[in-house]
Parts: structure tokens; C-alpha cells; sequence
């Protein structure tokens, strides 16, 4: 917030957490029922702010997000497909049955107890479901040494994962090289394509060996 206060870009404040609680901490159905329900209002009045500054300086192209939340109510429907996550783990890695490994906001401490040497970040496209959606870049590998936490970890992370994934993946879509395929890829996401070609399941990979920062 302070480094975007500094830019002078314009800032809207909120607290997720304060407004609509935890999603770990509901213990009944009916807790369940209300979480959703005021998540999905939140993200309808999120919305509504993003059009009304829409109407008064055109049409959104893409949002960027870095958000351990799930997305859902008209800004999910608006915007599907049109949402970038910066996702702190490689989405790339499956489990036995197929599914992706490191989803939620536990990746990279999942990652570390499986005692991966290192993580990095995932951009992808933001669609229903929790990490699903399509993958379009990997960025290079954060070596864990001397993290002592999945929280330092992360914070490494954003210094030297996240900024090159992101900027290839912007440039990409401000380029309009990437399009989304009709194929479906083992672990259920759809294809993306650059300049016509499939992507591997991974999206673009920006570093082929472990080691880093």
C-alpha cells in the first residue's frame, strides 16, 4: 500500500478478514453458508467499485492480483479468465492423483516440508476454482536456504520470483500473444497459447534449474 501511495496510483483500503472472517475457522454448515455469502458480497462491491472507475476512465483490460482468497460473485463472473494471480508456489507440480500439489495459502510451506530445494512463483489465469485455472508462466527458482519460515521464504519470493513472471506474463498479454485453447490438460486446466502454439502444461518456465537467490 505504501509503495502504491508513493506512485500516487489510486488506492482503495479494505480488510478481508475483518469483514468476512476466515473461511478455516466456520465449524458449522450454516458458518459456511455466511462466510460465502459476505465473501460474495465483498467481491459485488469490489465490482461495483472497479466498473464505476471504469465508466469514468474506460474499459479494464486485466487485473493482478496477489491474494490468498477464493473469488467468486460478479467480479469472478466479469472478469474470468482476465484475472492474473500471483500464486507463491509451482502450480506445475501434481500430486498422486492428478491434482495440483501446492494450492491454497499453505503452498510454500508445503513445498518446504516436502523438503523441495527451492520455490517459485506461478502466474495464472483466475477462474472458479482454487488454483485451477490456466497457467501462463513460472518464474525463476528461490533457493530455501536460510529461510526459517514460509514467510521469510515468501518474502523472498516477491523480491526474486515474482517481478520477472509477472513482467512476462504482462508483457505477453499487453502484446495479445496469448490466447486460450480449447485443449484440457491432465490436471483439468484449459491450454494456453503463444503466437498460435500450445504452452506446456506449466505455462512459460523462465529457469530450468533449481538454485537462486
Amino acid at each position: 500500500i505504501e509503495v502504491a501511495l508513493g506512485a500516487q496510483i489510486e488506492t482503495w483500503i479494505g480488510d478481508f478478514d475483518a469483514v468476512c472472517g476466515l473461511r478455516s475457522e466456520a465449524q458449522t454448515q450454516q458458518d459456511v453458508y455466511d462466510y460465502q455469502e459476505r465473501s460474495r458480497a465483498w467481491h459485488d462491491d469490489l465490482c461495483a467499485r472497479l466498473e464505476l472507475w471504469e465508466s469514468r476512465n474506460g474499459a479494464l483490460d486485466v487485473l493482478v492480483l496477489a491474494y490468498h482468497r477464493i473469488l467468486d460473485g460478479n467480479l469472478l463472473q466479469k472478469f474470468e479468465n482476465r484475472i492474473v494471480n500471483m500464486h507463491p508456489a509451482d502450480l506445475a507440480v501434481l500430486d498422486e492423483r492428478g491434482r495440483r500439489r501446492y494450492v491454497g495459502k499453505r503452498g510454500v510451506e508445503l513445498a518446504m516440508l516436502d523438503g523441495q530445494p527451492a520455490t517459485r512463483t506461478s502466474c495464472f489465469l483466475v477462474n472458479e476454482g482454487m488454483d485451477e485455472g490456466s497457467l501462463v508462466c513460472r518464474g525463476p527458482w528461490v533457493s530455501v536456504a536460510g529461510s526459517r519460515s514460509a514467510e521469510e521464504q515468501e518474502r523472498k519470493q516477491k523480491l526474486h520470483s515474482d517481478p520477472p513472471a509477472l513482467r512476462w506474463t504482462m508483457s505477453m498479454l499487453a502484446q495479445r500473444r496469448l490466447t486460450l485453447g480449447e485443449e484440457v490438460h491432465v490436471d483439468g486446466s484449459r491450454a494456453l497459447h503463444l503466437d498460435g502454439r500450445p504452452l506446456p502444461r506449466g505455462g512459460h518456465d523462465l529457469t530450468e534449474a533449481k538454485g537462486g537467490a
